[in-house]
């Protein structure tokens, strides 16, 4: 299920626009040449939609992993993991990362904050 549901839409045999079974290939730098290529015409003109999880950067972007899955096999997102397309992505050498969670804000006292609004510092 993993790289070849990528490169197989469904049980109709279309192919996608490019194979990622090319990024596959143990270190074959020649065979993945044309796979970015594919990635890179699919996302061409296409708006990164806002994120929380994993992304690709493609570009000067960064897209979602589960739109860019989408976007280069023309699949439903529930029919592949964004783990599957790290590793076919990261495989044709895009640049990969998870986003971290942001620290958590302190939450202030009502008079804290009343007292921040007015300039006074009141400790607590």
């Amino acid at each position: 299920m993993p790289e070849q549901l990528l490169v197989e839409l469904g049980e109709q045999g279309v192919s996608a626009p490019f194979s990622i079974q090319d990024a596959a290939l143990p270190n074959s730098l020649a065979a993945s040449r044309p796979a970015r290529c594919g990635v890179l015409e699919s996302m061409k003109g296409i708006k990164p939609e806002p994120g929380t999880g994993e992304s690709v950067s493609i570009g000067r972007r960064h897209y979602p992993v589960k739109q860019v899955g989408q976007v280069v096999t023309r699949q439903d997102r529930r029919d592949f993991s964004a783990a599957e397309v790290l590793r076919a992505m990261t495989q044709l050498g895009f640049t990969c990362r998870t986003l971290t969670t942001a620290a958590p804000v302190r939450m202030l006292s009502p008079l804290q904050q009343a007292s921040a609004m007015l300039g006074t510092p009141v400790s607590g």
